[in-house]
């Protein structure tokens, strides 16, 4: 291997390969402008592990076909699966209920087969499954990641229960202070 050091701020050395460092990507020169490129060479946020382990919020990557290929820490405490576990999973298989897995795949191939499926850039509540089996609200929604190629997604998903459980506990004060009211009037 040739290498050639540029000294300054840092030192970069260039290895002759044929594809990029950190990412699956082909080197070459030659091609349209901006076509050999993905999340990594963009720096897109959500690209790489580092930039998703502090998020609240569950945040998983997707290919075309589902499988989860990048899974944060919060993705990690919500559904209880260590990452290890989801990498090359499906998706809808190993997260939703099967209740709501049908639903994803019909829009999911919707999308791939016209470029609409109404499930980008909008949130939606499903059911999510934790790797114990119990099913919980999720609030779920997906981008699309611009690349060349097949296009993948980012999920960005969040567990409702404890939002639910605060209303249904609101609901049941109101109900209460109205029923003390309606007493008080006949008293």
């Amino acid at each position: 291997m040739e290498y050639e050091a540029v000294i300054g701020l840092e030192v970069h050395v260039q290895i002759k390969t044929r594809s990029k460092i950190f990412t699956r990507v082909a080197a070459g020169y030659g091609h349209e402008p901006n076509t050999l490129t993905d999340p990594v060479v963009l720096a897109l946020p959500g690209a790489l592990p580092v930039m998703n382990k502090a998020a609240l919020d569950a945040i998983i990557t997707l290919d075309h076909q589902g499988r989860i290929e990048e899974f944060n820490p919060a993705a990690e405490r919500i559904f209880g699966w260590p990452r290890y576990e989801t990498l090359g999973q499906n998706f809808a298989e190993k997260l939703l209920s099967p209740a709501s897995r049908a639903e994803h795949a019909r829009q999911m191939q919707a999308y791939l087969n016209t470029g609409n499926g109404g499930f980008l850039d909008r949130r939606v509540e499903v059911v999510g499954q934790r790797a114990d089996g119990g099913v919980f609200p999720l609030e779920l929604g997906f981008t699309r990641v611009p690349t060349s190629g097949q296009p993948r997604f980012t999920a960005y998903a969040r567990d409702l229960s404890d939002r639910q459980r605060e209303q249904a506990a609101h609901a049941q004060l109101e109900r209460e202070h109205a029923a003390l009211q309606a007493r008080s009037r006949t008293l």
